[in-house]
């Protein structure tokens, strides 16, 4: 998430979101094309997986919402756990 979600790609990090923020993330990495996908994510580590990253960012919103989420909900996203 940290990276795809926050458009500061770092390797360790963490980040607070609330599932409204994914959403709009998810909003905005699906409206782009696969070149403007490849170029936003270029500097990442999973640069090669940038077509994935719109189904995983829908994915992420609605497990959230199945889960019960409220959309104003802060969470701590972090790409590793200690």
């Amino acid at each position: 998430a940290i990276g795809l979600l926050d458009q500061k790609p770092v390797t360790f990090g963490a980040a607070e979101m609330s599932r409204d923020d994914i959403e709009r993330a998810a909003k905005a990495v699906c409206s782009l094309d696969q070149a403007g996908a490849a170029a936003r994510f270029a500097a990442t580590n999973d640069a090669a997986k940038a077509a994935n990253f719109c189904g995983d960012t829908v994915y992420i919103a609605a497990l959230l919402d199945a889960l019960g989420f409220d959309e104003r909900s802060t969470m701590t996203m972090t790409n590793k756990i200690k």
